[in-house]
């Protein structure tokens, strides 16, 4: 009996979907974060709200202890940021053409995984790239580090940079307290490195909270060109990878884990607009309700209608959200 088109995208179901979720965790060392560590399930809404610390606690102060008084009223803390669902998909489409040139059911089997499999990969590179992206000219793509590191005055999340308290963090930098460090400098050196990674880990200092790995990305021509500044400074202390999944990176002053990422903002080799982007585990998470191994409602296998075409679809639905956008450094201005 010759195998249809019903059994074959049966084999995509059950053999390549399922690979998705974990194939992220392979495709870029951000990724690999994002739907692994970094991912929160949030169960549908009409958007996405994520908590922010705004205005400093009233209800603590230094005080006598035999005759002094606690304030009991309510404080108000928090303010939300507010973003909205984004969706993405693939399909893998077999036609009737499609199995009218595989010669047989080994080479039919065969045909519709490599499909499968190219199809899951082009699905990689596109969130990859949104990643980096922004949804300023297009709003159905993921808000995007473009985003996230807009430049002063421009809002996130619906949040101005000055929307923050400046006594709650950084009373020396009021009119850049929500907005992320952005330096400069145009040279790879030893010490514009040590700006972006120190300005993280002050700024985490003030937050009360320096446990955590500061991840660090920039595109292939700068990674070269550190990698090149290092044998000489010899800055880098030895080699890191990420959950030992292949993303080989290097730990930069000790502090942070830098990894290479293909779509890492730049022009690239000889041009001063290179990225180099820092920021602790915490300040980047992807929300998400189905995908990541929660398969949608209208996930799988579709018969289109009056066509000989076959479609099998995966959908992810979430955006990504930095819920304190004010952990980031980042120097979009670096020659390679």
């Amino acid at each position: 009996m010759t195998i249809g088109l019903s059994e074959l995208q049966a084999a995509v179901t059950q053999e390549i979907f399922p690979e998705v979720a974990d194939g992220l965790k392979y495709s870029t060392a951000l990724w690999n974060h994002l739907s692994t560590k970094g991912k929160k399930k949030q169960d549908g809404g009409l958007n996405l709200q994520f908590a922010l610390k705004a205005l400093v606690n009233a209800s603590q102060a230094a005080i006598a202890g035999d005759s002094g008084l606690t304030d009991n009223n309510p404080s108000q803390q928090m303010i939300y940021g507010v973003l909205y669902w984004k969706y993405n998909y693939f399909a893998v489409n077999l036609t009737l053409q499609d199995m009218n040139v595989a010669s047989g059911d080994n080479q039919k089997v065969e045909f519709a995984v490599e499909k499968a499999q190219g199809a899951k990969a082009d699905f990689m590179r596109s969130l990859s790239v949104q990643s980096w992206g922004t949804s300023a000219s297009n709003s159905l793509l993921l808000d995007g580090m473009q985003d996230i590191l807009a430049a002063s005055g421009t809002s996130y999340a619906g949040i101005l940079n000055t929307t923050y308290d400046p006594t709650v963090y950084d009373a020396t930098n009021i009119k850049n307290v929500y907005s992320p460090l952005v330096y400069t400098d145009s040279t790879v050196s030893p010490k514009a490195l040590a700006k972006l990674t120190s300005g993280v880990m002050a700024r985490m200092q003030t937050g009360a909270d320096m446990n955590e790995t500061i991840m660090g990305f920039c595109n292939t021509a700068l990674f070269s060109s550190i990698l090149t500044l290092a044998q000489a400074s010899q800055f880098i202390m030895g080699n890191v990878e990420k959950a030992n999944l292949g993303f080989k990176g290097f730990k930069l002053n000790g502090v942070a884990d830098v990894y290479l990422d293909v779509s890492s903002p730049g022009t690239g080799y000889g041009t001063a607009d290179n990225w180099l982007t820092f920021f602790p585990e915490s300040a980047l998470k992807f929300y998400y309700n189905y995908g990541l191994g929660d398969a949608s409602p209208i996930d799988g296998k579709m018969d289109i209608p009056a066509t000989v075409i076959n479609s099998n679809r995966y959908f992810l639905t979430g955006n990504m959200v930095s819920p304190d956008r004010r952990m980031f450094a980042v120097n979009k201005s670096l020659n390679a």
